[in-house]
């Protein structure tokens, strides 16, 4: 009988969230802010994300007073290996981006305390298909970390505190 549940419960989760393949197994996600809504403005309450083995992608947009947190799951067996920057696109040279290890990114954004980033990183088009992950790990003034990142939780931020920017990054989950 919980079998069956859990069974019917799966299901009616892939139906409902067009997150499955036919043969019911979890699909990456393609998230696109323009088509699927605005990521969270607030760091203590980040978009929850359904991230799925392979290339998940995020596309977003952000300018001054505008800020992008979501958070998504590593699952048990799985590790993130990379987030490639695949689309950069603004008249400003950068935008910040940061991950922490939870639910939530605890930092202000006034006053962030790098320190207390897992990883950060000004990103740019300079940064167009590489895997930031690696550079983020690497910043002096955070936690810091090397890839691969381990099941858990994770929170991004993205921010631009100039012009508009769009941005497009692809998460692996292998």
């Amino acid at each position: 009988m919980k079998y069956t549940f859990v069974l019917v419960l799966i299901g009616a989760l892939c139906f409902g969230l067009s997150a499955c393949s036919s043969s019911g197994t979890l699909k990456p996600l393609k998230y696109n802010e323009a088509s699927d809504g605005d990521l969270s403005d607030e760091h203590l309450a980040p978009t929850v994300l359904g991230f799925a083995p392979g290339e998940n992608s995020i596309s977003g947009s952000t300018e001054s007073g505008d800020r992008d947190y979501f958070w998504f799951t590593v699952p048990e067996g799985a590790l993130l290996s990379k987030v490639i920057l695949t689309h950069y696109e603004s008249v400003d040279e950068i935008a910040f981006a940061a991950i922490q290890q939870g639910k939530t990114i605890t930092e202000d954004p006034i006053s962030a305390d790098p320190a207390n980033l897992l990883g950060w990183l000004h990103m740019g088009k300079v940064h167009l298909n590489q895997n930031i992950l690696t550079l983020m790990g690497k910043e002096a003034t955070a936690v810091g970390f090397t890839p691969p990142l381990g099941p858990g939780n994770y929170a991004f931020w993205v921010q631009q505190t100039g012009v508009s920017t769009t941005y497009s990054l692809s998460f692996t989950l292998e």
